[in-house]
């Protein structure tokens, strides 16, 4: 399972997107860092394509305002 991007809102931090993206194996219950997106995004929308590719597309950067117009593409 590949999650990414996400707001970090953690003690001591300001709330900004991530860019980050990992890989969650359910029987072990572990997450594998995979390379990350190229613009950090939250509120996106995320699609597995029939070709086995993940697209990632729009949602917001770090301003509320920061509607994202670009989409990325996992293997």
């Amino acid at each position: 399972m590949l999650t990414a991007g996400g707001f970090d809102n953690s003690e001591g931090s300001l709330v900004s997107a991530l860019a980050s993206a990992e890989l969650y194996d359910p029987s072990a219950g572990t997450f594998t860092a995979t390379g990350g997106m190229a613009v950090a995004r939250a509120g996106h929308a995320v699609m597995l394509l029939s070709n086995g590719k993940v697209l990632i597309a729009g949602g917001s950067g770090n301003a509320s305002e920061d509607i994202l117009a670009s989409a990325e593409l996992y293997e």
